[in-house]
C-alpha cells in the first residue's frame, strides 16, 4: 500500500468505529423515583447528569430527595452519556424511554433538570419537545468552548 494512502485508510476506519459506536447506542437507562404519597403524581421531574456522571448521582447528593420533600413530583434520572450526543440520538432516545411512556402514564406537566452537559441536553430536549416540556433548571449549562 502506498504511503500516501494510510492517512486516508486511518480516517475511514475511525469514520467506521465512530458510526459502529453511535448506532450502538441502546435505549436510555433511568430510574424512576415515584413521590411518597400513594397517588401518583401528575408531575414529572426528568433530570439530566452531567458530564462523567449517571442519572443517580442526583439520588447520591440529595437533589431527588430534597426535590420530593417539597413537592408531590415523581423523578426519573437517565443516564444520558456522551454517546447519545455524539451519536445524536439523544432526542430520539428520550421521547421514546422517557416521553412516551410519561404521556401513557397521564402525566400533565414535565420539568426537565439538568446540570453541565445534561443542561444542553435538557435545553435540546425542550426545543424539540416544546409542547411536552413545561418548564427546565439548568445548572452552569455547557454550551461549548469559551469562543462560542
Amino acid at each position: 500500500m502506498p504511503r500516501s494512502s494510510l492517512p486516508v485508510l486511518v480516517f475511514a476506519l475511525l469514520a467506521v468505529i465512530g458510526a459502529c459506536k453511535a448506532s450502538s447506542v441502546q435505549a436510555l437507562t433511568s430510574t424512576k423515583h415515584p413521590a411518597a404519597e400513594r397517588a401518583p403524581s401528575r408531575i414529572l421531574v426528568l433530570m439530566f447528569p452531567g458530564v462523567g456522571d449517571e442519572g443517580e448521582t442526583y439520588v447520591d447528593h440529595g437533589f431527588v430527595q430534597l426535590l420530593q420533600a417539597v413537592r408531590e413530583v415523581d423523578v426519573v434520572t437517565v443516564d444520558a452519556h456522551r454517546q447519545y450526543f455524539a451519536g445524536r440520538t439523544l432526542l430520539a432516545r428520550v421521547e421514546k424511554d422517557v416521553l412516551v411512556p410519561a404521556r401513557r402514564r397521564g402525566y400533565t406537566r414535565i420539568w426537565i433538570v439538568g446540570i453541565s452537559m445534561g443542561g444542553v441536553g435538557a435545553l435540546l430536549t425542550a426545543r424539540h419537545f416544546e409542547n411536552d416540556i413545561d418548564g427546565l433548571i439548568l445548572f452552569a449549562p455547557y454550551l461549548g468552548h469559551a469562543g462560542v
